[in-house]
């Protein structure tokens, strides 16, 4: 149907000569949307390509609305990122030949294709000729196994013959649809079934004869008696020639894929044995999801039939280079052979090579298929190359984007880069939409009448001057141009040759204290203020305190007991049994302990029992007791009294005040850090002396009260600057994530030592390689890409499922540095979710959650304390500041590395804990839904390089604890106390 009809996603085309014009274009675009209900989005995209001339500076605004066309326009206009703005953030540039990938079996999914054949009709027109050529070879239609989302179809699109012919009718239909938007490749690569479809495109075959083709390898592949298996190992094929020989030819090499990464095919068990040989030397290996090995000589019985079968179609040599998967070269005339496609199913694919010879050239990589596969292949492998430029790499669809958006996507991150892209498509033809009055070009005005003087002015109002601005962004942008005409100077003139050897340091100054504004604005710390005295409310009737069994003795139970009574209360002390009982149980005891008493409020000091359980080793016993004791006391004929869980000590305390017990306190603290809802009402961090917690204006609460303070450095902040240090080792706990990287390569930036080496924890989930041993190539590289004589050891570390008995502790000599290379750094990345009410974490749940983080942070804290550490960096989440729905166990972790902090501080260890706001590339909220749900309760993701910096500023700030995050308080604050 047409676009105008369907609506749907729509691309908004702006460009400028100048990023401020730019700028300049989208704000006056806004105010001209917003001042006239009457156009369509249709109208104004239509309008914009083909009324307004395209300039080098240039983004796209994807959106199906008006609403989000207009947020993209709005952050565009004020140079703030959005989901729906692509915008490179310079001139387009992109220089060199385009490449089509198409990648091969394994990225297959249910219903790819399906958006794209509703709303393009070119694309349906090529998918439906494909069908209708491979269906008499299928049993079943194409298109509906392809497209159904039903879990039988979805079943068999995973065989080998249906997942063949559906990627060569989705790599077909994709490549008529870009080529209706006016882009062809250069050159082509396929991986596997991907170079059929690629030397279709080549000109190779016709459309009918590569059909037959696709359904003779397909048909006959899947036809083979199923039991093979296949692998990818973290090893070069030299490192795993002496495994393949030690077969006798059974298992061989099937892919190239990375120039660290190879796949192996053969019989099931010996691959399996291969993989696990290498995954006990601490390489990354994973078995395949396949049903036979492909490439390998379990594929010799077919050779012969698929020569014959395909031996009467009609060759041609490519028009195009076609880089072949059997050499990693040009392909010669032996491609119109059919000896060469039966050897194309038995030979290895050299898809590293293919890549490594068209590096120089290209400018651009365009993935074909259903998901970026073949892309990050192509990153790993270019990270091994010589390349004076980075190339662009997309793809056209992920399985992370709707899939017009994700094509939307693809298209303006080429036509931003300089790729000349026909948005025809995207519009009705006929008729067409009509034109609507755009703004005109958003000029960059510059004054050049002599101004009289004005009086001295201070220096604030002089930050804002218009002729000040204009010059500091002209410095930082290196526009010599500008800056020649706002300081009103002439060409080649001495003035001119004097300044402009400064101006790479005034403009690398200017962006670093932009930066640091950003930064400073995101810090808060969490201070305490001291109320002003007040009458204490009286309190009056019996309140049960609750305390574990054996612990009625406690000082603490003294003292609350002692303020009860002082205040007009009677208390009513009860003991629980060390082994706790069921909520159903303890609803009865509560019960018979309230009979014959008016209950004005229940005590919870459960918090006081810090012992483990033992078959959960993660979960303290309090956190279970809380969890059953505020819900049943609700529950009973005193539901509407007060229910104070008591936190213990040593959560959050005043600056100069005593040190912490221990870091314990924080798992009870955690779970009060959320929005009080019904289910959390009644969470405090401290006991409160009076009846009714929901009054703000009683003073029944602490003499200190807990605030975030922030935005904006801490006056007592010094700037510090470690000098260069001997090479020292650091240890990053799991994720190896774009974190740890980033953070490397800055660490690397603003030290200027040589790079030192670096330890690594095993990952969630897996059990991890022996102590001391090295880590694959490829993580080496990511982590050391630009040191010299560097090295990566892995430590061992417990499963995040584990028990007390399959997971016991880390000790030093399983996670000290190498020989001669002494540990200076931890960084504690780890996390894991699990989202649901406080009253459903069973322990098994809570393990799960405090496990990775808060366990493993007390391991590495035990085993390192005498170690004379750097710094010890604990990544935290503003769930443990100010809490977030549904994650009590999370918000209970968090807390947790935040006492633990503080509990090293006041031992005069190292630490800093940063709660952090969610990311925008990595991390458990780095998905586009995710980040939607944060941005409209007013939390934006942080940019990755300046979180990392943020990181940084952190450490040579000596912080202990500080949340990290960038709120807009207003729409934060409405939705937090909903």
């Amino acid at each position: 149907p047409p676009v105008a009809e369907a609506g749907g996603v729509l691309p908004w085309v702006v460009s400028a000569r100048s990023t401020e014009a730019l700028r300049g274009q989208a704000a006056a675009l806004l105010d001209r949307v917003t001042a006239d209900d009457d156009t369509s989005p249709v109208e104004v995209g239509w309008s914009l390509l083909t009324s307004r001339s395209l300039f080098d500076h240039r983004a796209v605004v994807v959106g199906d609305n008006r609403e989000d066309l207009a947020a993209g326009l709005q952050a565009l206009a004020t140079g703030a990122p959005h989901p729906t703005v692509i915008c490179p953030g310079g001139a387009a540039g992109v220089s060199g030949q385009t490449v089509f990938l198409f990648s091969g079996q394994g990225s297959q999914r249910p219903g790819m294709g399906a958006a794209l054949y509703d709303r393009f009709p070119v694309f349906a027109e090529a998918f439906d000729e494909v069908c209708t050529l491979l269906n008499p070879h299928l049993e079943q239609p194409l298109r509906q196994v392809v497209f159904s989302q039903e879990p039988e179809n979805a079943q068999l699109l995973d065989h080998t013959t249906y997942a063949q012919a559906g990627l060569f009718a989705l790599h077909i239909a994709l490549a008529r649809l870009l080529a209706s938007t006016g882009i062809t490749p250069d050159a082509v690569i396929g991986h596997s079934i991907g170079e059929v479809a690629a030397a279709h495109v080549a000109g190779v075959f016709d459309l009918p004869d590569a059909c037959r083709l696709v359904a003779a390898r397909a048909t006959l592949m899947g036809g083979l008696p199923e039991g093979g298996g296949m692998a990818t190992i973290a090893a070069t094929p030299d490192e795993l020639a002496d495994d393949l020989a030690a077969t006798d030819g059974q298992v061989t090499i099937a892919a190239l894929n990375t120039p660290t990464n190879t796949v192996i095919s053969g019989p099931e068990a010996l691959v399996t044995q291969i993989a696990a040989a290498w995954a006990e030397r601490g390489r990354k290996t994973r078995m395949l999801t396949v049903s036979h090995a492909f490439h390998s000589p379990l594929m010799d019985p077919i050779l012969e039939p698929f020569a014959e079968a395909i031996s009467n179609l009609t060759y041609h040599p490519p028009t195009i280079p076609l880089i072949s998967n059997l050499t990693g070269q040009p392909a010669d005339e032996e491609i119109t052979t059919p000896a060469y496609w039966a050897q194309h199913i038995r030979q290895p694919v050299h898809f590293h090579p293919a890549i490594t010879h068209t590096a120089p050239d290209t400018g651009t990589y365009l993935e074909l298929g259903p998901d970026p596969v073949l892309t990050t292949a192509v990153q790993h492998t270019l990270h091994h190359t010589e390349h004076p430029t980075t190339p662009l790499l997309t793809a056209t669809l992920t399985r992370k984007q709707p899939e017009v958006r994700a094509f939307a996507t693809a298209l303006a991150r080429l036509q931003t880069a300089g790729v000349d892209v026909d948005w025809a498509p995207w519009f009705p033809a006929d008729p067409a939409p009509r034109l609507v009055p755009l703004p005109t070009y958003a000029f960059q005005h510059q004054r050049f009448w002599l101004a009289p003087p004005d009086a001295r002015t201070s220096s604030a109002s002089a930050a804002a001057d218009p002729a000040e601005a204009q010059l500091w962004h002209a410095i930082e942008e290196l526009d010599v141009d500008a800056l020649t005409s706002t300081l009103q100077l002439e060409k080649n003139s001495p003035g001119l040759d004097a300044l402009l050897p400064a101006l790479p340091v005034l403009s690398a100054w200017r962006r670093q204290h932009r930066e640091q504004a950003v930064i400073d604005s995101w810090r808060y710390r969490t201070t305490w203020q001291q109320l002003p005295d007040a009458t204490i409310a009286a309190l009056s009737g019996t309140w049960l305190v609750v305390v574990p069994g054996g612990q009625e003795d406690h000082s603490a139970v003294q003292t609350v007991v002692q303020a009860l009574q002082s205040h007009g209360a009677a208390a009513s002390v009860h003991a629980l049994p060390a082994e706790g009982l069921r909520r159903d149980a303890l609803s009865e005891q509560l019960t018979q302990w309230a009979k014959g008493e008016q209950i004005a409020g229940v005590l919870s000091l459960l918090a006081l029992d810090t012992a483990a359980r033992p078959e959960h080793p993660a979960v303290p016993k309090k956190n279970h007791r809380h969890r059953h004791t505020a819900p049943s006391a609700r529950r009973h004929r005193y539901h509407r009294s007060p229910v104070v869980p008591h936190t213990g000590r040593g959560r959050h305390r005043p600056y100069g005040s005593a040190p912490p017990p221990g870091p314990g306190p924080g798992l009870g603290a955690g779970p009060g850090r959320r929005p009080r809802t019904p289910a959390t009402v009644g969470w405090a961090d401290r006991c409160a002396h009076h009846r009714d917690p929901p009054d703000r204006r009683s003073t029944g609460r602490p003499a200190g009260s807990r605030a975030a303070r922030g935005p904006g450095r801490d006056p007592y902040h010094r700037h510090l600057r470690p000098p260069p240090r001997p090479r020292r080792s650091r240890i990053v706990r799991e994720p190896l994530s774009l974190e740890a990287d980033r953070y490397d390569a800055h660490h690397r930036r603003h030290r200027g030592a040589r790079r030192p080496p670096l330890m690594l924890a095993g990952p969630r989930g897996r059990p991890p390689p022996p102590p001391h041993q090295p880590v694959p190539a490829s993580t080496r590289r990511a982590l050391t890409s630009s040191a010299k004589n560097s090295s990566l050891w892995v430590p061992r570390s417990p499963s995040p499922r584990a028990t007390s008995r399959t997971a016991p502790r880390c000790n030093t000599s399983s996670t000290t540095s190498p020989p001669n290379t002494p540990l200076t750094t931890v960084i504690h990345t780890a996390g894991t979710m699990d989202l649901g009410p406080i009253t459903e974490l069973d322990p098994e749940r809570l393990q799960y959650v405090l496990h990775s983080k808060a366990l493993a942070a007390t391991h590495l804290h035990e085993i390192t304390r005498d170690l004379g550490l750097d710094a010890f960096v604990l990544f935290s989440s503003n769930a443990a500041t100010w809490g977030s729905g549904q994650q009590a166990a999370y918000a209970a972790a968090n807390a947790h590395l935040d006492a633990l902090a503080e509990h090293r501080r006041a031992h005069g260890l190292p630490a800093t804990s940063i709660a952090w706001g969610p990311w925008s590339e990595a991390g458990m909220a780095a998905d586009e839904n995710t980040l939607a749900h944060l941005r409209r309760r007013g939390l934006s993701p942080l940019t990755t390089d300046l979180a990392i910096k943020s990181l940084h500023h952190a450490l040579t700030h000596d912080d202990t604890t500080v949340t990290v995050a960038d709120v807009d308080w207003e729409r934060f604050s409405s939705a937090f106390t909903a």
